[in-house]
């Protein structure tokens, strides 16, 4: 099933449309402003699509570099945890044993030293995890923006090709103004 024609394709159309027009007689009045508008409009497109697809694939890669950092954080709480356990059961065992120094003493001290180890790199990874997802979140806020940004243009483009074709110059205005709008989303995605 045909789905129609890109824009381009129509400004294509459109343009060698006029220049037929332009050979047989028909001239050119009216119809520069409105070719060079798509023109323009259809570079900010391609621009605009670049950039959107380039954010969301940053999107994506913090997302999976979070989505890892959770994973090994969780890692990191299940271990703190078991040594935790098991240095209290060793601490209880020695002291049911009264003895002072024993083996299970020395192995619940140092099963309490992992523990202060992980806790502390529980606080870095948990921190890291939020941070890579915060970045996820802003380079999709810009992909939203540039995908805006494209669709704007392409309207733009489409009304610019229509102007050629009817010769209204409200559509051209109108193209100008899709075009205008377009930049204004181009921007917000540039400053993020």
């Amino acid at each position: 099933m045909d789905e129609g024609l890109e824009p381009h394709e129509l400004a294509e159309r459109a343009v060698e449309h006029h220049q037929h027009a332009a050979l047989h007689g028909g001239g050119r009045g009216g119809v520069i402003a409105p070719a060079v508008a798509s023109a323009v409009l259809a570079v900010l497109a391609a621009l605009g699509s670049l950039l959107s697809g380039d954010a969301a694939n940053e999107a994506l890669l913090q997302q999976l570099k979070a989505s890892d950092t959770w994973s090994y954080y969780q890692a990191t709480r299940l271990k703190d945890h078991v040594y935790d356990v098991s240095g209290q059961m060793l601490r209880a065992l020695g002291a049911a044993q009264a003895t002072g120094t024993t083996p299970a003493k020395h192995v619940a001290d140092s099963f309490l030293r992992k523990t202060r180890r992980y806790v502390a790199e529980e606080n870095t990874l948990q921190s890291e995890a939020r941070r890579a997802e915060a970045e996820s979140r802003l380079h999709l806020s810009k992909h939203r923006h540039f995908a805006f940004a494209v669709a704007c243009f392409q309207v733009g483009i489409v009304l610019a090709s229509i102007t050629i074709l009817v010769r209204y110059r409200w559509l051209l205005a109108m193209s100008m103004l899709a075009g205008a709008v377009g930049i204004v989303f181009m921007a917000l995605g540039i400053l993020g």
